[in-house]
């Protein structure tokens, strides 16, 4: 089975708990996925629209993902910030009160807010541009060429965005290339986050397989970005280079997902849809190597199941040893990423 397959088999099975607990979560797991991939199809939108799928990005930065994700629920319960034109103006983060920097990202917000009216116009005229593709030639090479849709709207390796939805974000003070990227996948385009996790899971695979597996891997992003290595796969390079986790992404859905699998039609998971497939590609290997995350069902993280620890389950390696080899893989890669942080720099003279 493909990589990417197997891990959301494994992730469904295995890592939501026992019982009816399972079975609730199994659901939610499905549920919250679907509710995703349907919310960030690309496609033209209104402003109100729009602005749901960016006023929460700020409150994710520098911040745990479950405790960001219980002040967003609270926020959109309250309609905090529905209205991109009457955002809150209190100065003591109150209206974030329980992340870090609330001031900070209220702030974030409110700049976000003021120069939405752009963003709305060029996020519909990019979709514009993509339908009128579709309209010319159905099988115009350009819908396949993802790099083609990147320069489009303007991420890198692109030299000059002005004047594109991305570089009127990358302008904004106080937004990382993450945040901005993190946008853009929502709205639907082929982009990812530079995530360590994705980084760490394929370059795990790439080196546990035969080497013809990792001269796949390199070979495919080379052919686009010549300095491309997998072993120096880790956040900072990433955060250099995005492009390199948009065609490792591109490698995934490629030769790593199918897109027939018996189990996504069971669960009602379409990624025939434009794009659908970057962002489930990118859902599924980033939550393999994260802390469990209980808005997705996921009561036990995969590596902790799959790698030795409080939760080992050795049968369940036994089963999956691919999965298993990933799993304590990723935990060297990143044992290796904290010694090299750990380290003392030597002068030299």
């Amino acid at each position: 089975m493909y990589l990417v397959n197997q891990v959301y088999s494994f992730m469904y099975e295995h890592c939501m708990g026992v019982g009816s607990e399972k079975k609730v979560n199994q659901e939610k797991f499905r549920a919250t996925l679907t509710g995703v991939l349907d919310k960030t199809t690309l496609r033209v939108r209104g402003e109100d629209e729009l602005w749901a799928l960016m006023w929460d990005k700020p409150i994710y930065a520098n911040q745990n993902a479950n405790k960001a994700t219980e002040i967003i629920d609270r926020c959109v319960a309250g309609h905090v910030f529905d209205d991109y034109k009457c955002i809150p103006g209190d100065s003591d983060g109150k209206t974030l009160a329980g992340l870090r920097a609330p001031t900070e990202k209220l702030l974030r917000i409110r700049r976000l807010a003021k120069i939405f009216p752009r963003i709305h116009k060029l996020h519909n005229d990019a979709v514009g541009i993509l339908e009128d593709w579709d309209r010319k030639n159905c099988q115009d090479s350009r819908l396949e060429n993802f790099d083609a849709i990147r320069n489009l709207i303007g991420v890198p390796p692109l030299k000059n965005s002005r004047g594109s939805i991305y570089g009127e974000l990358h302008e904004l003070r106080g937004f990382g290339g993450i945040t901005e990227l993190h946008m853009l996948m929502d709205f639907g385009f082929p982009v990812c986050k530079p995530d360590i996790w994705v980084a760490r899971t394929t370059q795990a695979y790439a080196e546990i397989l035969a080497d013809r597996h990792k001269d796949a891997l390199e070979s495919f992003v080379r052919a686009r970005y010549r300095k491309f290595e997998v072993a120096t796969l880790t956040q900072a390079r990433l955060a250099q280079h995005p492009e390199y986790a948009f065609a490792i992404i591109d490698f995934l859905i490629r030769t790593q997902l199918d897109l027939q699998d018996q189990l996504l039609s069971t669960h009602g998971i379409d990624l025939q849809t434009r794009f659908r497939a970057h962002r489930f590609a990118d859902i599924v290997i980033a939550k393999f190597g994260m802390d469990p995350e209980r808005a997705f069902g996921l009561v036990r993280a995969p590596i902790d199941l799959l790698s030795s620890g409080a939760y080992y389950d050795r049968k369940l390696a036994g089963r999956h040893p691919i999965l298993a080899k990933l799993a304590n893989q990723i935990i060297a890669i990143k044992q290796q990423s904290s010694k090299a942080r750990k380290a003392p720099k030597t002068d030299v003279k």
